[in-house]
């Protein structure tokens, strides 16, 4: 992994103005991807997005087994969406 796909950890607390202690329960809670190199911790880039989601998650005060809830939730929306959408795709096929 390049060094440029990454962010440290403590710029992101800082430019989001969470706590380190957040990032490192979600990483903890198998939430959020950290890499450490020379003691240090880091985002991957492909995990900010969902990271960001997360610290909005926060701030409207959802803790983080309501994250792991609300996530868990998403992706079976998204698997279903597929889901219809495949047997959407199927169902023409007969019309």
């Amino acid at each position: 992994m390049r060094e440029h796909e990454l962010v440290i950890v403590e710029e992101f607390c800082n430019s989001y103005d969470v706590d380190i202690s957040f990032v490192q329960s979600l990483h903890q809670s198998g939430l959020v991807e950290l890499v450490v190199i020379e003691e240090k911790d880091f985002i991957p880039e492909e995990q900010l997005a969902g990271l960001e989601k997360l610290v909005h998650f926060r701030e409207m005060g959802i803790n983080i087994a309501g994250m792991e809830t609300i996530l868990h939730l998403l992706e079976k929306l998204e698997e279903m969406q597929k889901e219809i959408k495949d047997l959407h795709n199927k169902l023409s096929l007969f019309s």
